[in-house]
């Protein structure tokens, strides 16, 4: 999926289920409903996401900001109630790819979280953050499957 594949199919109301992995598995440690909202904001230079899941009963809620770069990429700022509730993530653009790569942790040993985007046809919207450790292992953490509502 190229980056202005999202910008011109991703806006729209989305419903479906959001799983969570805290380690390596085949299998998710949590399941939840899931709901998504994204608006092209800024003349469409923009994409505004709004989702909610819940985890143990309770509700946690997200929100990014999704621009392009210059050079044909992503770049985002996220942040929820779950996993970054503590100020705003920058994350970069992996390429040209419709994902991107932020950091967290200590500065001496950051771990990275690349989100990375698909839409396997215009009424799905597929979204999955990947945890990456300081020596490079990579693991699925969450996973979004959403289908178009409208």
């Amino acid at each position: 999926m190229q980056p202005q594949d999202l910008f011109e199919h991703a806006a729209g109301e989305w419903q479906g289920e959001y799983s969570l992995w805290f380690r390596p598995s085949d299998v998710p440690d949590a399941h939840s409903a899931s709901r998504a909202s994204i608006t092209s904001e800024l003349g469409g230079g923009a994409l505004l996401l709004r989702y909610d899941w819940r985890y143990e009963g309770a509700l946690h809620e997200g929100l990014a900001i999704v621009g392009r770069t210059e050079a044909g990429g992503l770049q985002m700022g996220w942040s929820d109630s779950f996993h970054y509730q503590h100020g705003v993530m920058h994350n970069d653009a992996v390429g040209t790819a419709a994902a991107v790569l932020g950091h967290y942790g200590p500065p001496e040993a950051p771990w990275g979280w690349r989100t990375e985007f698909e839409m396997p046809s215009a009424d799905a919207h597929e979204i999955r953050g990947f945890n990456i450790l300081p020596d490079g292992t990579e693991a699925l953490a969450t996973e979004a499957i959403y289908q178009r509502v409208s």
